[in-house]
């Protein structure tokens, strides 16, 4: 057994390095690497640093082998968008082999429990969870337009499911309140926090490859994580979040063609 792996994982050649590791697409998803570890860095030089998430086994990872997981946040905006599920659709495919789990946003949804929180005075995690909560009427939505997709809470669920031609649906208050009562939920409960960071904070907990960001913007393609939550872009939480998800991209949703564009990773 290799000492610098934690459980019980086959022996591995001291030599191995991470980037090579990586290679073997489920296994490397199941580790949980400490941030800032150089993937050049040998395994044996790591001892005791790299764990096997806590939801994770073997038997999933053979079940889910030749599929990455892609969060796609997709912003409360563009649910009036007339062709949605057609747009939907069109960038899901510019990832057709991977597992696509679709975190929607607040929108006017959350813009009216902002304004309740200003007029009852409601406490930051009051309003917090009911901005949460506000999320379901979207997704519903966007599950109503996409039919063939499935609602999820964890990421158990995704196993069942091996077409990755079904969209997955994140409920996102059934998932946080999962994570808060495992003690596993560090995002803090304000108005800094949105879907962005939520997004983020699932891609990394979920050991996805990549965040997609589906946006009305342009992509702010010379801008840093502080400077786009600086400019409004993406909230002041998500800096601190999406540097843990290996790739993080954009799309502008309403262009005429949308596509993906790596921001960074």
């Amino acid at each position: 057994e290799n000492p610098g792996v934690a459980g019980s994982i086959p022996a591995l050649a001291t030599s191995i390095t991470l980037t090579e590791l990586r290679k073997v697409r489920s296994f490397f998803r199941l580790l949980s690497l400490p941030r800032g570890t150089s993937q050049r860095t040998p395994l044996v030089m790591l001892p005791r640093q790299i764990e096997l998430g806590p939801d994770y086994g073997f038997d999933s990872c053979r079940r889910t082998a030749d599929m990455a997981l892609v969060v796609y946040k997709l912003g409360g905006s563009l649910l009036s968008l007339d062709d949605l599920a057609v747009r939907l659709r069109a960038v899901l495919r510019e990832r057709p082999d991977d597992r696509s789990l679709i975190v929607v946003g607040g929108g006017s949804a959350a813009d009216v429990v902002r304004e309740w929180s200003g007029t009852h005075g409601l406490t930051e995690p009051a309003a917090h969870w009911l901005a949460v909560r506000s999320l379901s009427l979207n997704r519903g939505l966007v599950q109503h337009l996409l039919s063939e997709s499935r609602e999820v809470s964890s990421r158990e669920e995704i196993l069942p499911t091996g077409d990755s031609r079904v969209p997955l649906l994140l409920d996102v208050e059934a998932c946080l309140r999962r994570a808060e009562l495992a003690n596993r939920c560090s995002l803090p409960k304000c108005w800094d926090v949105t879907t962005d960071s939520i997004a983020a904070w699932v891609a990394r907990e979920w050991a996805a490859e990549e965040l997609v960001l589906l946006k009305s913007i342009e992509f702010p393609e010379k801008l840093t994580l502080n400077e786009a939550a600086v400019r409004g872009l993406v909230d002041p939480h998500f800096s601190l979040v999406a540097p843990d998800v290996p790739r993080v991209s954009w799309c502008n949703l309403r262009e005429a063609h949308p596509r993906i564009v790596t921001w960074r990773g």
